[in-house]
């Protein structure tokens, strides 16, 4: 499939939507939003939580990364892990041509260590 390249251009359409809406409408020197997104790839597992204010909520390694690749990376950009990466190298086809992955290094990641991680760029 082409998850990973769907999840890429939903980050880059939502980091621009942020980059084009101010922080106050009403005081316009504050500047403009700013988010960061992460993205990992793998298994992941559904479910309906609560009894009273019920929930659709997603569990997994896979989603604990992706969190991670999030709180780690850098405002206006998108970390993601090794297997996304490759991933989208793969998905060069359709949607996946807009995109070019660039190698960030080893960063410290809360309970896995150091991983090599990528950020995925608009190709130029």
């Amino acid at each position: 499939t082409d998850h990973a390249s769907r999840m890429a251009a939903f980050s880059l359409d939502a980091m621009a939507a942020a980059r084009n809406t101010l922080v106050d409408p009403d005081d316009p020197s504050r500047g403009n939003i700013t988010i960061r997104a992460g993205i990992d790839s793998g298994p992941i597992v559904g479910s309906v939580v609560g009894t009273t204010n019920k929930k659709y909520t997603i569990f997994g390694n896979t989603v604990n990364t992706a969190s991670r690749m999030e709180s780690t990376s850098i405002p206006g950009r998108i970390q993601c892990t090794k297997r996304t990466a490759d991933l989208l190298e793969k998905e060069r086809q359709g949607i996946g041509e807009r995109f070019e992955v660039e190698e960030r290094g080893e960063v410290e990641i809360k309970g896995r260590g150091n991983m090599k991680t990528y950020f995925v760029n608009l190709r130029k």
